[in-house]
């Protein structure tokens, strides 16, 4: 790589390497400057174990930081010899750098890029600040208003017995790349489902959801790339809850946003969606949705050919009516029977076709649960 390549790869590395994008600076990247002074400092002297500073003593203490402790034990030889002494780093210790998937298209990452108890790591880190980091689930989707886009991250960490009912910060942090972040926060107290929203550009981008407890030692965060819907297209699919409202549309929705995708067997399914584009006179639109069954391992097909469990149906529905929008666009909101589908994973595909034109969808995935 030339200069330019190398300085600009290095940002990325750092960037996405970053346990918390919304906190100040970067700290694994100051830890790695802290190694390499320190390395520096030791090039000429012995370790504790009295070996001579080499190559591989500086490799170690780069890739996983300096030994904080020591043990010794004797020796095993039964000749008279100095104890064994081993080292330690500082534990619990972390892997935040993520896969190459990740690195070569932010916007595109999963949470699964980001393997932070990788059993066999490269590398590692033990901030000072958390003894845990708890995958943090939520639900996502984007809205486009003009030339901007709002984001909503909903999630409910009270579900974790261990994360519930304490007061922290929760973040939700947009990122086109190192250069450009957005950052949206709060005080709150985890009692119950949340919604974060912040706005940005409508570009394909990283989206980072943290919670940092005001005293306790943990941090939950997902992070993962989110794409926008284009000009004209039909938003992301929100599930709300099935519990009765006059929302309609995307501000009054937000309270009854669910922070998962789990929707309970033999209930609604409530969907709220936007569709951009529409002549401010009104246009016909044709919709369709569709609820269908994920593939099942071989063993739930097998169940399911002897009865021992029901067969999982679909749900189509399809109709046309004349939408106006409303600053630019028109909210909708559909209550869907599932009371006809079985427990498992399903796929719900709006489409929507404006004037007769090339339908344009969104997809959601949902998981049927029994309570």
């Amino acid at each position: 790589m030339s200069c330019d390549e190398r300085a600009e790869f290095e940002a990325r590395w750092w960037w996405l390497a970053a346990p918390l994008l919304s906190r100040p600076g970067n700290d694994r990247r100051t830890e790695h400057f802290a190694r390499l002074t320190l390395a520096h400092i030791e090039r000429d002297s012995h370790t504790t174990r009295d070996d001579a500073w080499a190559d591989d003593v500086r490799e170690l203490l780069i890739r996983f930081g300096p030994e904080v402790s020591w043990t010794r034990r004797p020796s095993l030889y039964l000749t008279a010899s100095d104890p064994v002494i081993t080292g330690h780093e500082r534990v619990p210790a972390f892997h935040f750098v993520p896969a190459s998937h990740a690195f070569d298209d932010p916007g595109a990452a999963r949470p699964e890029d980001w393997g932070l108890y990788d059993r066999r790591p490269d590398e590692w880190y033990a901030p000072a600040y958390a003894d845990r980091f708890a995958r943090l689930e939520g639900q996502w989707a984007a809205f486009r208003r003009g030339d901007s886009c709002t984001f909503v991250a909903a999630f409910d960490a009270s579900r974790d017995p261990t994360l519930g009912h304490q007061a922290a910060r929760a973040a939700l942090v947009l990122a086109r790349n190192e250069r450009s972040l957005v950052i949206s926060a709060r005080e709150t107290h985890l009692d119950g489902p949340e919604v974060l929203t912040a706005i940005s550009g409508c570009d394909r981008q990283l989206a980072s959801l943290e919670i940092v407890p005001a005293t306790a030692r943990w941090v939950a965060r997902t992070r993962r790339g989110i794409e926008p819907p284009g000009p004209g297209d039909v938003s992301d699919l929100l599930v709300l809850d099935a519990t009765d409202s006059l929302a309609h549309d995307l501000a009054s929705v937000l309270p009854h946003v669910l922070p998962g995708e789990q929707v309970p067997v033999g209930g609604h399914l409530r969907l709220f969606w936007e569709v951009s584009g529409l002549a401010p006179a009104g246009e016909p639109v044709t919709t369709s949705l569709s609820v269908t069954a994920q593939g099942r391992a071989w063993l739930g097909r097998a169940a399911e050919s002897i009865g021992l469990v029901g067969r999982r149906r679909a749900v189509e529905l399809q109709w046309d009516e004349v939408l106006q929008p409303e600053g630019g666009v028109a909210p909708r909101v559909l209550d869907v029977d599932l009371s006809g589908l079985a427990a498992g994973r399903y796929r719900v595909t709006l489409a929507v076709s404006i004037g007769g034109g090339v339908p344009v969808t969104a997809t959601r995935e949902i998981e049927l649960v029994r309570r």
